[in-house]
């Protein structure tokens, strides 16, 4: 039992961490120094502030949207 719950905590933690690490990857790969519209810079914002996957994914559905 103790092993489970350890491992559950170990899943937690690297999935955080994991999605952190993607979200600086997409934010990179996007990133221009050309002119872009509010939609773009909002859209980075989101990635380079989303605490968590499904934060994220509730935020960009609210900016689609609108």
């Amino acid at each position: 039992m103790l092993l489970v719950s350890f491992l559950t905590f170990l899943i937690t933690i690297a999935s955080t961490h994991l999605w952190a690490i993607i979200c600086f990857i997409l934010h990179q790969c996007r990133s221009s120094p050309k002119k872009k519209d509010g939609l773009y810079h909002q859209q980075q914002a989101l990635l380079a502030n989303s605490p968590t996957s499904a934060k994220a994914a509730i935020n960009f559905v609210l900016l689609a949207w609108n």
